[in-house]
């Protein structure tokens, strides 16, 4: 019926309160508001987000849920230790059932509240503007209620969750709460006890108020009640209720208004005197649960395929990491839709160790280590679930990518040319804290050429102490430097044209730039034998 002011926009973030004066938000379930504020990085590369295949995640992550602009949350990594652990507590105390219900329940509650609000945007039909901005205001009451008596049921323990919880008691039992909902019964009340005609004769409509008269379909039932004979099959159905009025609803409406102008006139009132009812600290979190809720419904279909996810241990300094069962998320979904397995892989930089030099077989896995590499350190940095049984990663400041990519039209470089360019951008960004994931750079170079390229590469990754992993054929880097690891993409045994996909941790084998060439010239053994 009403909803509260159609100008607080999609998010709410920095709605006005009354008197439409902005006010920050209270408390925050992305981070502590109490303690050093946490910035947050902007991923705005959408070329990494493209390499890592972070792009579609998002996407998935983001559909159906456009109103509350989640992309930029997706995108936005914290900085600090504190951050990441503080929203790692909100999802692991949302693991509940409970806990979850009861913020999904809220969450639809606003969601409704917000439809009202929309519809107030969408009309200029005062009394029915009027009556959505009252029904969303009891919406609103309603959902802050329920959702308060439900979270002092349930056993919390995150400091975001928990202060959620103290906001909600302190701000439902308020003065200016309890009188925003009386206000609303109360004309609620008076809107209840409107009663009227509408005589209807050719195209003359008549309004009155109803004075008593009988009702005539009571008199019929009466009347027939006589020749009943056991229970008759209801034939009842329910007629769906427009969103808005007709024009001719509308004259009624307006008719109706005119014989009860008290009533219609509170509505307007409390219109103009509530506009902006809506805490921001409300609004502002709504939009954070969303954040959490979408994560945690996206991985629901691969945790019931059995696949693990983890809370990683993070580090700004972190000098060694180790993953094991990780998996590239994208990927997952769609195989896991396709009811097909998803293989895991683990890695491990300990001590001096700070490069995974992948090689082996093309379409063996290598790509896709690569990417679950970035993905990871990108969820890890959000305070997410990570795909993993277990995961200890650094909290990286900058995580860049280059992927090999076909030449643009639009691009006047050449191929090796703008492989040099980018790499060069890259190695002038690239910190100790960073994180740096190269694939099959300058695969368009000579053996020779591309040898020395990469050699100078890596010696200046390992100089800056970048932890990362490089995609190549030439397997003369995997044993460079104690700070490189040489993993290698897996065939099986019995079949070499089959792939595992399986990438593990062992010293290249001479046979990857061979198989490359095979491949690219159409002599391997699975080529030769369909020609």
């Amino acid at each position: 019926m009403l909803t509260a002011g159609a100008t607080q926009g999609s998010a709410g973030v920095g709605a006005a309160a009354r008197g439409g004066e902005a006010r920050p938000p209270a408390l925050s379930l992305l981070q502590d508001l109490s303690g050093p504020f946490d910035p947050g990085h902007l991923e705005s590369d959408s070329d990494t987000l493209d390499d890592l295949g972070l792009s579609q995640v998002v996407d998935g992550l983001t559909k159906g849920r456009e109103d509350w602009d989640l992309r930029p949350l997706f995108l936005t990594r914290a900085t600090s230790v504190a951050t990441v652990r503080y929203r790692q507590a909100v999802f692991r105390d949302l693991e509940n059932e409970q806990v979850a219900d009861a913020m999904v329940g809220f969450c639809r509650s606003m969601t409704g509240y917000r439809e009202l609000l929309g519809r107030i945007a969408r009309r200029r039909h005062a009394p029915q503007q009027g009556a959505w901005f009252l029904e969303a205001a009891e919406v609103y009451c309603s959902a802050l209620r329920e959702l308060a008596c439900q979270l002092e049921t349930l056993e919390l323990d995150s400091a975001g969750l928990l202060g959620w919880r103290d906001f909600l008691l302190g701000l439902t039992t308020s003065t200016q709460f309890s009188d925003l909902a009386r206000e609303a019964a109360s004309i609620r009340e008076q809107l209840d006890r409107v009663q009227y005609l509408v005589e209807v004769v050719g195209a003359r409509v008549t309004v009155r108020r109803f004075m008593g008269e009988a009702d005539y379909g009571e008199e019929l039932r009466a009347m027939f009640a006589r020749f009943q004979q056991g229970e008759a099959r209801s034939h009842l159905f329910q007629l769906r209720v427009p969103p808005a009025l007709s024009v001719v609803e509308e004259r009624v409406l307006d008719l109706v208004a005119r014989l009860f102008p008290e009533p219609f006139a509170e509505v307007q009132r409390f219109w103009s005197v509530h506009r902006g009812f809506a805490d921001p600290t409300v609004l502002a979190v709504e939009r954070e649960l969303q954040f959490y809720l979408s994560y945690r419904e996206f991985i629901e279909p691969l945790r019931r395929a059995r696949l693990e996810f983890c809370y990683p241990h993070v580090e700004t300094d972190a000098r060694s990491e180790r993953v094991l069962g990780g998996f590239d998320l994208g990927l997952a979904v769609r195989l896991a839709q396709r009811g097909q397995q998803v293989v895991t892989n683990d890695f491990e930089l300990a001590g001096e160790e700070r490069l995974l030099i992948v090689s082996g077989p093309n379409q063996g896995g290598k790509t896709t280590l690569a990417r679950s590499f970035g993905q990871l350190h990108h969820l890890a940095g959000l305070g997410c679930p990570v795909p993993g049984r277990e995961a200890s990663l650094l909290l990286c400041d900058e995580l860049l990518t280059h992927f090999d990519r076909e030449e643009r039209l639009e691009d006047l470089r050449g191929r090796l040319e703008d492989d040099l360019a980018r790499v060069e951008e890259i190695l002038g960004r690239a910190t100790a804290r960073s994180v740096v994931i190269l694939n099959e750079t300058f695969g368009s170079a000579s053996l020779e050429d591309g040898r020395r390229l990469g050699e100078a590469v890596v010696e200046r990754l390992i100089d800056r102490g970048v932890l990362g992993v490089y995609v190549t054929f030439i397997e003369e880097l995997s044993s460079l430097s104690p700070a490189t690891v040489s993993m290698v993409s897996q065939v099986d045994p019995g079949d070499p044209a089959l792939r595992t996909f399986r990438v593990v941790r062992q010293q290249a084998d001479g046979l990857a730039y061979a198989m490359a060439l095979a491949e690219r010239h159409g002599l391997t053994y699975s080529q030769l034998k369909r020609s």
